[in-house]
């Protein structure tokens, strides 16, 4: 069926040379005046439906090959050849590959990721869980990429937005789940996988080093975690505790300087955040 569908017709006069082609105005969605095959003065008005989404996130989205053209200032999409290798970039643990995988990066139970990109942009205004994450991957992907200033504004529009400043230096691994706002996350910071992160939580400096930290660790409100110290795989901090040491794996730590409180069981789901039921067996 063609989407060019006749709605009316009108006189037009004939001296003006007629177009057999869509204009680039009709491509957008504007009328287009087309003439007949016989030449006649009847002229076709024509319509085509414009699609505002598609082309804000065709705008938005970062060429991925590129390449600079003497005498041009502006970089150019460079097409490949049909030997060439034009697979995505694998994912690392930490950093995402593509623009397309920072939507979906760290998609766990928690934090589903919407199915359409209307629902994405919709996401990304409404819903504090989903946009701290993609505005983190963002501003990774853009900055591992020489993009600084497209960086900045990801960084800023996640700080203004959800009070999430994360530096484009620190590792943090796929599934973290930012459980509210004031989260301060230094440039040398490692986190693993599936961390929880809950309100005014800070990893910085002290001594020269940045804190590491395990798979599946959850860090309550006003937590402090400074310098170069190592916190295991599913370990607890608990709230308002200023960590300046080792914390073992599966332990549970609380306090100013944190001390243990107990060892966590193995879990009956690993899924499960602390506290919740199958978190822990028995």
């Amino acid at each position: 069926m063609n989407p060019l569908a006749p709605v009316t017709r009108i006189g037009w006069p004939a001296s003006i040379r007629a177009s057999r082609t869509r204009s680039r105005r009709a491509q957008r969605g504007v009328v287009d005046l087309l003439s007949s095959p016989t030449g006649a003065a009847d002229r076709v008005l024509y319509f085509r439906t414009f699609y505002p989404v598609c082309h804000v996130l065709r705008y938005l989205r970062p060429q991925r090959a590129t390449s600079t053209a003497p005498g041009v200032g502006r970089l150019r999409e460079v097409k490949a050849s049909k030997n060439a290798d034009v697979s995505s970039p694998m994912d690392s643990p930490t950093r995402p590959g593509s623009w397309n995988s920072c939507w979906s990066f760290d998609e766990n139970r928690a934090t589903p990721t919407p199915r359409g990109w209307l629902r994405r942009l919709a996401y990304l205004c409404l819903d504090k869980r989903y946009s701290a994450v993609v505005l983190l991957r963002l501003t990774q992907y853009h900055y591992d990429r020489g993009h600084l200033n497209r960086s900045r504004i990801a960084g800023r529009m996640n700080s203004v937005l959800n009070g999430v400043e994360v530096s484009p230096r620190a590792q943090v691994g796929s599934g973290v789940i930012f459980h509210s706002s004031r989260v301060v996350i230094g440039g040398g910071t490692n986190i693993g996988r599936n961390a929880h992160l809950f309100t005014n939580v800070n990893f910085g400096l002290r001594s020269g080093g940045y804190p590491t930290l395990g798979d599946g660790v959850t860090v309550f409100a006003n937590a402090v975690i400074t310098g170069n110290i190592v916190i295991g795989d599913d370990a607890v901090i608990g709230p308002n505790s200023v960590v300046l040491g080792n914390v073992a794996a599966r332990t549970v730590v609380a306090g100013v300087p944190t001390t243990p409180i107990r060892t966590q069981r193995p879990p009956v789901d690993s899924t499960r955040q602390f506290g919740e039921p199958g978190s822990e067996q028995g």
